[in-house]
């Protein structure tokens, strides 16, 4: 074995082959891996993923003098040699790792897994995994939840519906320590990064490939991967530093959306909307509805309609639109729009940008443009559908060309874009379309420039800002889009995302996290979440659901997807209007559900706008809450209609640094989603929070939907000396404690 060790971190290589035999926190003393067993690398060839070489051999980097480097090289085959670098720096928790294939041969190389560590124990019984697979997913005890070969074993970046949103995962246990992984690529490279078990042990992995494909054609990862120790201080601490990195990428450079002036960003959306809702009939009267909505729940609301508007049908299972001429002239209903613009809300209709019908108009070019997916994509999905590349001039056009006149014909206040480029691995096979085999970066890039020229020609047509938005979100759209569309935060009363750990979800042992907002919130799309409906039938935990999407900065969204609207006057939306075969199911409009949402919109059109609109995500005050068991029904989906029961937090909270004035201020969100009165209590460090100085304190309380609300002064605070906290919270009210200026 040879070991690069600096007294603060140690990893070890074997010598006869180079694969990860030992991995030590020395400050800490955790050793992740000390025995041999797992495979150095893996490639990608027509076969499939192999370990297969030749020959083995490594070297000490002697030019490196700030620390150990070693070079290693794996001749695989002739004309074919894997080079890997492993680095410690002197005085450094951190190991990097880069490599390259060289390859003269008359193969193809599809992709590279370098480097693998695995034969990790776990750290304790209560250790996690962090994870920005769907923005932001945790699970507890991996070795004991992971089936073998199981787990984040394939995780395409940027893919947010099966892969991962952001280039970092960590796993750890609090108050031990742990581990951070990262690759810092600022360039859009795919990748896939991994977290998984494997011969009865845990495993980590970064793949890249799928960038230029061909007989004599090489790959190389020249960002760094790293490797680095950490505290074990939650998931928090790594996303602290991978923030570090992240905002000063291209993706950022835009500035905050506070920063931003009103031609570059949505402020209807941002500032005075309260709540969204999803699927909504575009082709039928649903004025009734609408009106109800709007009227019981007393804000502005930002429908996303539903997909039947096209020329022809654009449904889930039953057919969608193919080329330019299925799509117009629209057949939206006229009274809807009248309506929701007359009650001063917003809307946009759902579109399968990418996704069509080959066999329908315009079916020659149609069937040039495809996508040819890979045969094994490594991924939760199998991507079995027909889409559009986006490399092609042809996609290009019919993106703008169609969406333009939507614009035209129905005045829309914003395109929402379904199953698109946030969706799917970066990957098309065609050599045809003008992009390497693989492509890759080159259809983020196009899936950039798309969004954007699309927002442009929508934006001069309309004479005014119009909006896009994406169902999921990656940080490589970020400045390329203004809201998205996730159901994830619902769970377990949701679908879709996630769906391969339901069960982890329904038992508590995986759950979601706010990472990708923690990361990006001040510089990021709006979420829209929450799979929700106003009955009573779909339980109790929606209270809980409705409160964590506010105060995490999201929209909640009610949606209409798979299942019939509520019934108002005894009546209830039928399956032959709709675009998806739906049972009836009678549950009746509950307009004390609706009024809850009222002062969650108040909220974050009022007092909270700037702090959850706008503000900077930080780490939570340290509530003791009491646990509460609520029940749940989901029947907004095809299939899997379940009943269940899952204990949360009662209370809920949630904390906002806002530093868009001249005097920054701070903002805890405090929400008791159950219907007893609780009292809670928390210790208030605001030098934490980067203040300093003297602040006064207020805390707001009984919010209307226009933001109203009760205001009680809390007195003052030195931001040197920490503060205890103790407020009363009323049954299913929420509060937001400010420190101000």
């Amino acid at each position: 074995m040879v070991i690069l060790d600096n007294g603060i971190a140690a990893i070890g290589f074997s010598k006869t082959d180079g694969s990860i035999v030992y991995l030590g926190d020395l400050k800490r003393g955790i050793r992740y891996v000390e025995r041999p067993g797992t495979v150095p690398f893996r490639i990608e060839m027509e076969n499939g993923l192999d370990s297969c070489c030749s020959r083995f051999s490594y070297s000490r980097n002697e030019s490196f003098k700030d620390g150990q480097a070693y070079e290693l090289t794996w001749v695989i085959e002739d004309g074919i040699v894997l080079n890997g670098l492993i680095q410690l720096d002197d005085g450094s928790d951190q190991i990097v790792f880069k490599s390259r294939l060289e390859n003269s041969s008359e193969k193809s190389v599809l992709a590279v897994e370098y480097p693998v560590i695995g034969n990790m124990d776990s750290i304790s019984e209560d250790d996690c995994l962090a994870h920005p697979y769907v923005t932001g997913f945790l699970v507890k005890n991996p070795l004991k939840s992971f089936d073998e070969d199981g787990g984040l074993r394939f995780m395409p970046y940027p893919e947010s519906f099966s892969g991962a949103s952001m280039q970092f995962f960590t796993y750890y246990a609090r108050g031990k320590g742990g581990l951070y992984a990262a690759a810092y690529d600022p360039d859009y490279y795919q990748k896939w990064l991994n977290f998984y078990k494997s011969g009865g042990k845990l495993e980590l992995s970064h793949i890249y490939g799928y960038e230029d494909i061909g007989a004599g054609k090489g790959l190389k990862a020249d960002y760094p991967f790293v490797v680095k120790f950490i505290n074990g201080d939650d998931w928090y601490e790594a996303a602290d530093i991978y923030k570090e990195w992240a905002v000063r990428q291209e993706w950022t450079q835009k500035g905050t959306l506070y920063s931003r002036s009103e031609n570059e960003k949505a402020v209807w959306l941002l500032e005075d909307t309260g709540l969204s809702t999803f699927g909504i009939n575009a082709k039928h009267d649903r004025t009734k509805w609408l009106k109800a909505f709007h009227d019981t729940i007393g804000t502005s609301i930002f429908h996303i309609l539903g997909p039947d508007w096209v020329n022809d049908v654009q449904t889930f299972g039953m057919g969608v639109p193919g080329g330019y001429d299925d799509w117009v002239p629209t057949k939206f209903n006229k009274e809807n729009l009248v309506l929701i613009k007359e009650q001063g809300d917003r809307f946009a209709p759902f579109e399968f940008d990418f996704l069509v019908d080959p066999n329908k108009s315009d079916s020659e070019n149609l069937k040039k443009n495809l996508i040819k997916w890979p045969k094994d994509p490594k991924s939760h999905d199998g991507y079995k559908f027909n889409m559009l590349c986006p490399c092609t001039d042809y996609t290009k056009d019919l993106h703008i060309k169609r969406d333009v006149q939507v614009l035209k014909e129905a005045q829309v206040d914003s395109m929402y874009y379904d199953i698109s480029a946030n969706n799917l691995i970066k990957t098309c096979m065609d050599n045809s379309h003008g992009h390497p085999v693989g492509a890759g970066r080159e259809m983020t890039l196009a899936y950039r420039e798309i969004y954007k020229r699309t927002k442009e020609a929508l934006s001069e047509t309309a004479g005014k800002y119009i909006p896009l938005g994406t169902e999921m979100m990656n940080e490589v759209f970020i400045d390329v889009l203004d809201y998205y569309q996730a159901r994830a935060w619902a769970q377990p009363c949701s679908a879709l995302e996630t769906w391969p750990f339901s069960s982890l979800m329904k038992t508590g042992m995986a759950q979601m996290i706010p990472m990708f907002t923690y990361v990006y919130h001040e510089y990021a799309p709006v979420r829209l979440d929450g799979w929700g409906k106003l009955v009573e039938e779909i339980g109790e935990l929606y209270y809980h659901t409705v409160a964590k999407i506010y105060l995490w900065g999201g929209l909640y969204e009610l949606n209409y997807e798979y299942s019939p609207m509520e019934a108002i006057d005894g009546v209830e939306t039928r399956p032959e209007e709709h675009y998806w075969n739906f049972e009836p199911k009678g549950y009746k409009f509950n307009e004390e559900r609706a009024k809850y949402i009222s002062q969650f919109a108040g909220l974050r059109t009022g007092h909270g706008n700037k702090y959850l609109a706008y503000g900077i995500m930080k780490r939570p005050v340290n509530i003791r809450s009491p646990k509460a068991n609520l029940d749940w029904h989901h029947y907004n989906h095809n299939t899997n209609l379940e009943r269940g029961s899952i204990e949360v937090d009662a209370i809920l909270t949630s904390t906002w640094l806002f530093n868009g004035d001249e005097n920054a201020s701070l903002a805890v969100m405090l929400a008791n989603t159950v219907n007893k009165k609780e009292e809670v209590t928390f210790e208030l460090d605001l030098k934490s929070y980067g203040l300093s100085g003297r602040y006064k304190l207020r805390l707001f309380s009984n919010f209307d939907s226009k933001g109203n609300a009760v205001e009680e002064s809390m007195g003052e605070a030195d931001a040197a000396e920490k503060q205890i906290i103790s407020i009363d919270l009323e049954p299913k009210k929420v509060y937001m404690l400010e420190v101000y200026r």
